[in-house]
């Protein structure tokens, strides 16, 4: 049979306050209690839910199902929905009303096997005609974990203010297979729902003392210590008394937190080459975590694992700072060593008239850049550049790693093929007219027939020809350069250089 309803909240302090014996709700995923169909309420501007819960946290379920519209919660003016449990990856408190939504995420795992206090408070804090900003904060413990807003639009004012009409499911109890059969198993106590926006100091007492005031606040309260039976009593002035699926109490004491003292220790490893290390919270019985990385930033993170960047090398004392909700406090600090060196750049190259070849140190390199000075790059370790111009060259190597940048610069002089003229070189006459880009190639008269060739800066041939009898050749190029301009009969040769502009 379910207890009596505490007539008095200063009796309910008394008795709870001795963490006497106490039933609570076992669940395995099967397992839940359907609340009266009939809960409900209306015209609500705040309000707050507050539960313990234990488990491994291994699972995919809604620990807490209260909705008026399973099927339409999520669309434009859908219903009322609130949800919380295990799903995609987090432990998660959703909020649905009139199709719009936020999930505050709570980091739970790593109170994992032990009892914790959840309370989350939802109130109005602003509103612009029919159009409601809803707060929505989540503790754990008595910490504040996540924040978010819920912007509710209603055709009329009486639309955006908070109400659960008395229909569709009501389920405290993990009852839902969300996940390859791998339900949510684990134990619960004391839910209740306040019509009233609880303040963070009675969060925390109710999550220090073990003790869920019931008063004329209190909307609904299930204190699970009914212990036998298929019935579940709603201890709150409004009876909506539930159905177990079955009966699946089991005897439990919530823990006193005010005797909880926490340890702090965390472990902490730096990847090779570069600026990051994995810190793992190691700490015991904490309910807030501050780390000094002694970079000059902190960090609350609460999860078991955390990475942080640091910004060069050197070695940083960290140190984590860990407090119980409702006990002490404790400190442990470690130096953690970041080495991650930059690369150094440095190159060997080569050099033959126009023509460059070179190669990068990549020890320690992730990624090479070359800039060549002529408007060419290349991401190459080696490289092969033939420049179109004689004249001082000046070629960039910036090499690349997680750690940084390093660049070095070199200089050389290109110089165009050197100009040969052999056995007789006034037997021919090589004229140029830049103006008109033409070439002009005569000789005497005891040259019968040449071959001639036009080469540009690249080595590539451009032109090149035979002329039969006593004549001579006029050539037209189509743009302006420097040309090497060959030319050779059975017993002469002759190379100039042209410039054509």
């Amino acid at each position: 049979m379910r207890k009596n309803i505490l007539l008095t909240l200063s009796l309910t302090l008394i008795c709870s306050g001795l963490f006497a014996q106490n039933y609570v709700l076992d669940f395995d995923g099967d397992n839940h209690v359907l609340i009266d169909s009939t809960f409900s309420f209306n015209n609500l501007t705040q309000m707050t839910y507050s539960f313990w819960v234990k488990s491994n946290w291994q699972g995919a379920n809604y620990l807490v199902d209260i909705t008026d519209d399973p099927a339409g919660y999520a669309n434009p003016n859908g219903g009322f929905r609130t949800f919380i449990g295990r799903f995609q990856g987090n432990f998660i408190f959703s909020q649905y009303f009139r199709g719009t939504n936020t999930s505050n995420v709570l980091d739970i795992d790593s109170k994992a096997g032990e009892y914790v206090h959840v309370a989350c408070v939802i109130r109005r804090v602003a509103n612009n005609g029919a159009t409601f900003t809803y707060e929505m904060t989540t503790y754990l413990n008595g910490v504040e974990q996540d924040q978010d807003e819920l912007t509710v639009q209603g055709r009329t004012q009486a639309e955006s203010f908070l109400r659960l009409e008395p229909m569709g499911p009501k389920v405290l109890g993990a009852r839902f297979n969300l996940r390859n059969n791998n339900f949510l198993t684990g134990q619960m106590d004391d839910f209740a729902v306040y019509d009233v926006a609880l303040n963070e100091s009675a969060i925390k007492d109710i999550a220090c003392t073990g003790v869920t005031p019931v008063t004329n606040r209190t909307i609904l309260y299930y204190a699970f210590n009914e212990g036998s039976g298929f019935g579940s009593g709603d201890s709150s002035q409004n009876s909506y008394h539930g159905q177990n699926n079955q009966p699946f109490f089991m005897q439990e004491n919530l823990p006193n937190l005010s005797l909880v003292n926490p340890t702090a220790d965390f472990d902490a490893t730096a990847f090779q080459n570069s600026f990051w290390s994995r810190l793992e919270n190691l700490s015991i019985n904490q309910d807030q975590s501050i780390w000094d990385f002694g970079d000059g930033s902190k960090d609350t993170n609460n999860n078991n694992v955390l990475f942080h960047q640091f910004p060069r090398s050197d070695t940083f004392n960290v140190c984590l700072d860990v407090s119980a909700a409702c006990g002490s406090d404790d400190q442990f600090c470690q130096d953690v060593i970041i080495n991650c060196p930059a690369p150094v750049a440095d190159f060997n190259f080569i050099y033959q008239d126009l023509s460059f070849a070179g190669e990068a140190d990549t020890t320690n390199v992730d990624s090479v850049f070359w800039d060549f000075g002529d408007g060419n790059t290349s991401n190459s370790a080696t490289v092969l550049h033939n420049f179109r111009f004689d004249g001082k060259k000046t070629i960039c190597l910036y090499l690349y790693n997680n750690c940084g940048v390093d660049s070095i610069c070199k200089t050389f002089d290109a110089v165009f093929q050197s100009v040969v003229e052999s056995r007789a070189s006034d037997a021919f006459a090589i004229v140029a007219s830049p103006e008109k880009k033409e070439i002009q190639i005569s000789h005497d008269l005891s040259i019968s027939d040449f071959s001639y060739r036009v080469i540009d800066q690249k080595g590539s041939l451009i032109n090149s020809g035979k002329v039969v009898g006593k004549n001579s050749k006029k050539l037209n190029l189509s743009s302006a350069g420097i040309y090497l301009v060959e030319v050779e009969s059975d017993n002469y040769f002759s190379r100039s250089k042209i410039a054509l502009y």
